[in-house]
């Protein structure tokens, strides 16, 4: 899991600047220019994980009548995301810090793709 180096906009933008901090943890921390307002939801930031490829099973090829299948032209690719707890710390002048661990569970996806 890494933190988007493009930001929510892909231009480099982020809902808050990120601070120095140790390799294993992400820093984004406001100021007294930062202000966000009670109900406001400000997107800070975009996380990237990458999926690991778990392996490809061949696609037989579509073919039309009296064709003949001389091998596979497609694979199913099985990816994985691996399950995650995100930990983190949300805190604001005046009020008690918020520590949490949001767990995301390890979800898969195929993708089709073709093979020469």
């Amino acid at each position: 899991m890494r933190l988007d180096n493009f930001g929510i906009d892909g231009n480099m933008g982020f809902g808050l600047p990120s601070r120095p901090s140790e390799p294993e943890w992400i820093v984004i921390r406001g100021g007294v220019d930062d202000v966000i307002y009670p109900g406001e939801t400000r997107r800070i930031g975009k996380l990237i994980q990458t999926a690991v490829h778990k392996g490809d099973r061949g696609i037989p090829p579509t073919l039309a009548p009296g064709q003949l299948a001389t091998g596979f032209t497609q694979a199913e690719r099985l990816l994985v995301c691996e399950a995650l707890d995100l930990e983190y710390e949300i805190s604001a002048e005046g009020t008690a810090t918020h520590s949490a661990v949001h767990a995301l569970a390890q979800d898969e996806f195929r993708l089709t793709v073709a093979v020469r």
